[in-house]
């Protein structure tokens, strides 16, 4: 389940410290938002864990309320403008020229969830805290198709886990109408973060 066939990463995650336990892993990571956020820059905290930045100006952010979900009127941009899950589908190559598997599930399966209360904002726990983490999200802050490990990836888990696919040349994205639409790996990353973000009038998002 929530695994794109074409990808080449494991479905199932061995974790031998917890007796041993099998965990399934998704291709897919929900949309946080987006870094740097030009209009509201609060909603983003620089995160001691593995330097990332956390933001909670998409739709699927952590943290908050459990029983409180978004509030469709606070999606300005339309839903058919903002991203709600990408894929994550293939190998992060690493300095050394090594495959990592970084996606969003982590090392624990994608269902683990977020450690925190608050929302990723500047002046939350999740800029004082060390270990602030949330399991199957992401925060966009590179471009589309991004294969290189960078600050905020890891496995354990970093909040900027990049959008990718083993697909040739793109990845398909899911917006909040439920279209699901393919871009190419050469779209514009002004646009690719401003579709991640729920309400800075960017309105339509075309290549």
């Amino acid at each position: 389940m929530f695994t794109c066939p074409t990808s080449p990463l494991p479905r199932m995650l061995e974790i031998p410290d917890w007796g041993p336990t099998r965990r399934g892993a998704s291709t897919y990571a929900g949309i946080a938002g987006a870094a740097p956020d030009l209009q509201k820059p609060q909603r983003v905290a620089n995160t001691a864990t593995y330097n990332g930045q956390a933001a909670s100006n998409g739709i699927l952010f952590p943290g908050g309320k459990p029983d409180a979900g978004l509030d469709p009127a606070l999606i300005r941009d339309g839903t058919s403008n903002t991203l709600l899950v990408g894929e994550q589908g293939d190998w992060i190559i690493a300095s050394d020229g090594s495959q990592k598997d970084l996606r969003a599930s982590g090392i624990y399966g994608s269902f683990i969830g977020c450690n925190e209360r608050s929302l990723p904002a500047a002046s939350s726990s999740w800029a004082t805290r060390q270990w602030a983490r949330a399991f199957g999200v992401t925060t966009i802050r590179y471009r589309l198709g991004w294969k290189a490990e960078s600050l905020g990836m890891s496995n354990n888990i970093g909040p900027n886990s990049s959008i990718q696919s083993a697909h040739a040349g793109g990845s398909n994205l899911l917006f909040a109408d439920a279209s699901v639409r393919w871009f190419s790996d050469t779209l514009d990353f002004d646009i690719f973060r401003q579709a991640a973000i729920r309400d800075d009038g960017s309105g339509a998002v075309n290549e």
